[in-house]
């Protein structure tokens, strides 16, 4: 925030550690926007500080120029899922064959499998939607990494796991370049097994797409885990 105040930072299930520095099972989700007096100034002087995290952080999207998500409706609507895989980084194991098995709901994408623990997919998948808007926010998106060479008891390498709802509601409805920290299933303190880089978006009609384009250097070593 100090770098970017205009950006608003979003950190879900984050780990806790306790009193040892150990991990615990509770996690803290965190949103954390910087308010300017100027911004209370163009939402109309409302009393900031009494407000929720989610209400200021709509406010500085308002004021930041990011469109807003539409209220909830109780008709279907036409929404699209877009991910976009990037590359992998670190994944754990020797002379693996990693393919990426991307989850949207009930459909599954697989990558081209590709070789090394630091491969390059470059990758997009599509999926459409017509669903009512809450039902939509709750269906899942899991990304895989798994090791095709492997056994299939021993294949996993590990995942990352996200409602829609998540990605929605992140700015611009979309996680931009942003590097996913992978966990074996029900293994979360077992540690991370590797990063997958990825844009996700999820939108609906009239909402336009973030520009994915690759920043410069010295912008890309700003570097924001998310783990499921």
């Amino acid at each position: 925030l100090a770098q970017r105040p205009k950006e608003v930072m979003f950190v879900r299930d984050l780990i806790l550690l306790n009193h040892s520095m150990k991990p615990t099972n509770c996690t803290v989700t965190l949103h954390v926007a910087q308010i300017y007096d100027q911004d209370t100034e163009m939402t109309g002087n409302e009393e900031l500080l009494g407000s929720t995290v989610n209400e200021v952080t709509q406010k500085k999207l308002m004021v930041s120029g990011l469109p807003m998500h539409r209220a909830l409706a109780s008709k279907p609507q036409h929404f699209q899922v877009r991910v976009k895989v990037f590359e992998a980084r670190q994944l754990l194991g020797n002379n693996i064959k990693p393919v990426v098995k991307v989850n949207i709901a009930d459909q599954q994408h697989l990558t081209r499998i590709k070789m090394g623990n630091n491969p390059f997919f470059n990758e997009i998948f599509f999926q459409n939607f017509h669903e009512v808007p809450a039902k939509f926010f709750e269906e899942n998106i899991s990304i895989e990494v798994v090791d095709s060479a492997a056994s299939r008891s021993k294949a996993e390498i590990g995942r990352f796991q996200t409602d829609i709802g998540f990605i929605y509601h992140s700015p611009g409805h979309t996680l931009l370049r942003k590097w996913l920290g992978l966990c074996q299933r029900n293994k979360t303190t077992s540690g991370v097994r590797g990063y997958l880089k990825v844009t996700i978006c999820a939108l609906g009609v009239g909402d336009q797409a973030l520009v994915d384009q690759k920043l410069p250097y010295e912008q890309n070593t700003r570097v924001q885990i998310f783990k499921s």
